[in-house]
């Protein structure tokens, strides 16, 4: 059953009164509908000259994030690999997580994703999807603005996110920097700018996959080059050849006499057997009489070209250009085990730095967002660790730090609530619950080389066991 039914239509008779009013022109008449139109998704068909000169940088990577399959890719799997989840923790004075002020920062985090927002319609979004959001122009521009939007209480309504783009600076003075957006001032505290990897004299951002234009536009007219050739060389195609000396008898009579009417009429008749063998299909049968010779042209092997050595150049651009992975990419090329594991710890660095900007601006914007409800508390956003690994693999290894927070708890080396964030994620307690912070409660047992050796046994090691339980 709907909640919410539309309410039904009564026709109403019309009264001469009532056309007569409705004849007459409004002094202020309804505002026309203005339609969001959809950004044109026809990149496809341009030409690599007509963007590599008239689109600036920023536009070429806004459209090669969506359309190039490298750049695509690249920037899809940085998010996926960012989004290892959130902690969100309120903190006192004293940098301890704080339950009262949680609660307080739990129910502005539920205000932001609009699960009970009905009075107006919006696109709200989750923490989690903004930090996305954030990530994401953190690729494509190298920073990030964020908006705190208010009530009219004054109190924290959502997040909006500002594409970097859209800022400009005025510098009054040395070390000074004043945002506008158009020629808005929008230097207010509730708007903050975050870098990734600042200049020292520049407010201004530098997007980090700059370098891969180049190699892009490189590789878009590679391929728009290597598509026409693989059309005139590496495809079939038919050869006609015209019987002249035939077509000659079947010539009119006033062609027979003159010799300038029989060139125009041979060249009629060449263009409309050339138009009948462009308009054939690959399913259609060719029906010619005796007057036609055709056969298949076949190109020379030694005229084709080798492009896997140019192409594996421009891959390899791409990738550095990208900070990525061959494999992430798409890419195969040979490695040793040994450089396969420093790319992946290099490629998981520069997951983390991406995190460290976004963890930075959220943790600024949230503790205003706390301030306005009159908490004096901080906020701390941390995202989860990286991992490459599945989650089942991890399993010992989180029975070996559940151990060791443990044992520090009892210990009295951390509290309780920084015991519980460990665990749990959240610094929430039972009401009933005990302390056991320097309690000495717990001591570690377990022995770390288990959780260590748990890899599956090579074919050889499975052979080898078998063959020596056989001779016992």
């Amino acid at each position: 059953m709907s909640i919410f039914k539309r309410k039904k239509k009564v026709p109403v008779e019309e009264s001469a009164d009532t056309r007569q009013l409705k004849a007459v022109p409004q002094l202020n008449p309804p505002p026309e509908k203005k339609e969001l139109a959809r950004k044109d998704r026809s990149l496809y068909k341009t030409k690599v000259e007509d963007y590599r000169y008239s689109k600036s940088a920023d536009d070429l990577l806004q459209e090669f994030s969506k359309y190039d399959p490298d750049v695509s890719t690249g920037i899809w799997n940085f998010l996926r690999m960012a989004g290892s989840g959130l902690t969100v923790l309120a903190l006192d004075e004293k940098g301890i997580p704080n339950q009262a002020y949680q609660e307080s920062l739990d129910a502005i985090l539920k205000r932001f994703s609009g699960v009970e927002r009905f009075a107006e319609w919006g696109i709200p979004n989750t923490l989690e999807l903004t930090a996305d959001s954030i990530i994401k122009y953190i690729l494509l521009r190298g920073a990030c603005g964020l908006e705190l939007v208010l009530n009219k209480d004054k109190t924290a309504k959502y997040l909006s996110i500002v594409d970097p783009i859209s800022i400009t600076f005025e510098q009054p003075k040395a070390g000074v920097y004043v945002p506008y957006q158009g020629e808005k001032k929008v230097g207010l505290p509730t708007f903050f700018w975050q870098l990734l990897d600042a200049d020292a004299n520049s407010p201004y951002e530098t997007p980090p996959f700059l370098p891969v234009i180049q190699a892009v536009l490189f590789n878009i007219a590679v391929m728009q080059d290597l598509e026409r050739v693989v059309k005139r060389t590496a495809y079939p195609r038919i050869s006609v050849k015209i019987i002249e000396a035939t077509l000659r008898k079947f010539a009119p009579v006033a062609a027979q006499t003159d010799d300038k009417i029989m060139s125009e009429w041979l060249k009629s008749q060449r263009e409309s057997i050339g138009e009948s063998l462009r308009t054939l299909k690959p399913e259609d049968a060719a029906v010619f009489f005796d007057s036609l010779d055709v056969n298949v042209l076949e190109t020379k092997s030694n005229s084709t070209i080798d492009f896997r050595p140019l192409k594996e150049v421009i891959d390899q651009r791409i990738i550095s250009g990208m900070k990525s992975l061959p494999t992430i990419l798409g890419r195969q090329f040979g490695s040793s085990q040994t450089i396969g594991g420093v790319e992946a710890l290099l490629y998981t660095k520069s997951v983390v730095s991406l995190q460290r900007v976004s963890e930075h601006l959220l943790s600024r914007v949230l503790t205003l967002a706390l301030r306005l409800e009159g908490v004096a508390g901080t906020v701390a956003v941390k995202y989860k660790p990286v991992n490459l690994r599945p989650e089942n693999e991890l399993e010992a290894f989180k029975g070996l730090k559940q151990a060791r927070i443990l044992e520090q708890l009892a210990l009295g080396i951390i509290t309780d609530e920084e015991a519980a964030i460990e665990l749990t994620g959240n610094p929430y307690l039972p009401k009933d619950y005990v302390p056991l912070s320097g309690t000495g409660f717990y001591k570690n047992s377990s022995d770390p080389s288990k959780a260590l050796n748990t890899r599956n046994p090579t074919a050889e090691e499975s052979v080898g066991n078998g063959r020596g339980d056989s001779r016992r």
